[in-house]
């Protein structure tokens, strides 16, 4: 059976998204550097039939995936690109184009409502408010983001 002083290890390890030094975790747990070294060894052996795997990084550990398993690793991580509806299409379009610009404008453009599209894509980061115009009403600006250029493989 593990210690319970590795399993704390193991979960400070778990949520870190940094390395955690030894002096770290030496204080976080009251032991010595040299009993945390005796502890993150044990852990170590006990993965070594695992997908994963403690590391040392940076001057402090991780718990990382084994480099065998990357290819199926990132095939599981690869999500569809998110369908968008033709009207956030031509509206993200017009905001491209002409940005910064606000709602009204792009109406005028459009001929439709776009209180939806903007929702959306505002919602999937692809557009984000960049400020008011110095109209009357001050009417919120419209401008795209790098997630855009990023969804659409662009250069900015």
């Amino acid at each position: 059976m593990i210690q319970k002083e590795a399993l704390i290890i193991e979960a400070i390890l778990f949520i870190s998204v940094e390395p955690v030094s030894i002096s770290r975790l030496s204080r976080l747990l009251g032991k010595t550097e040299v009993e945390i070294k005796k502890l993150i060894g044990i852990l170590k052996s006990e993965y070594k039939e695992r997908s994963f795997q403690i590391v040392e990084i940076k001057g402090g550990y991780v718990l990382c995936t084994k480099p065998e398993y990357a290819d199926y690793l990132e095939k599981a991580r690869q999500k569809k690109t998110p369908h968008l509806s033709n009207a956030s299409l031509e509206t993200l379009a017009i905001i491209s184009h002409k940005g910064p610009i606000t709602r009204l404008e792009i109406e005028e453009i459009r001929g439709v409502d776009t209180s939806g599209p903007i929702e959306t894509l505002l919602d999937r980061g692809l557009i984000k408010i960049v400020g008011r115009a110095s109209k009357l009403g001050a009417p919120l600006l419209y401008s795209v983001t790098d997630n855009f250029y990023n969804y659409f493989k662009l250069k900015k």
